[in-house]
């Protein structure tokens, strides 16, 4: 996570109160969502023909091979299905992040690359230990198929120290079917068993920053 500084002129003299550091997680409702969830869950099928031996309480995912192998590599695909959402992510957590004027030509304006995707089913008693996705860039998920009911939202764990429990991780509002989050990658995170007989189906990814110049990280 980097802290930006936005330059000299934006620097009070005096006295200040600003947030010493925060994290920005975005949550999208996917626009136009019945035709993008039957495209993503027509290419969620690799994950059928790809399955592989896990325990019960793993979440079942093709994240270990689809990517390596031309022939099941979809994040192309993946990237043009979302290219709406994806571009709002932009504007929302580096455009304005990074307090760039959108009418200025001479900027170099940063945008995302899709690195990686995969699909994870969650069955019955499946849950999704503690991890990250690295050091650099943004991650996404996206809810193909949830229910509020027997459900529950991705949980994220708070990198800073606090002995109130109420703070330790925070649980996204407002999360359904169709709701697409993206926060910084290096976040911790993770899922809780499902207690329900229905499958919880996600699509998750990874954004890299590039600008014109090439790769920023």
């Amino acid at each position: 996570l980097k802290l930006i500084f936005r330059g000299a002129s934006h620097l009070p003299l005096t006295d200040y109160l600003i947030p010493m550091f925060s994290i920005p997680i975005l949550h999208l409702k996917v626009r136009d969502w019945e035709s993008k969830r039957d495209q993503l869950l027509r290419i969620y099928g690799y994950i059928e023909s790809n399955r592989k031996e896990q325990t019960q309480q793993d979440v079942e995912t093709d994240y270990h091979y689809n990517f390596k192998t031309p022939d099941t590599c979809y994040s192309s695909e993946i990237s043009t299905i979302l290219n709406e959402e994806i571009s709002i992510a932009t504007h929302e957590l580096l455009v304005a992040d990074l307090n760039i004027n959108e009418s200025d030509k001479n900027n170099s304006k940063p945008f995302f690359i899709m690195e990686n995707s995969w699909f994870e089913r969650a069955a019955k008693y499946s849950s999704h230990q503690v991890h990250n996705h690295g050091p650099y860039g943004y991650s996404s998920v996206c809810y193909l198929q949830y229910s509020n009911e027997k459900h529950t939202p991705t949980h994220f764990l708070n990198p800073f120290i606090t002995s109130n429990p109420d703070e330790q991780y925070f649980v996204p509002d407002g999360v359904g079917e169709g709701s697409i989050l993206f926060w910084p990658s290096p976040i911790l995170h993770y899922t809780e068993s499902n207690k329900s007989d229905v499958d919880r189906i996600i699509l998750s990814f990874n954004l890299s920053i590039q600008d014109e110049c090439g790769l920023l990280n």
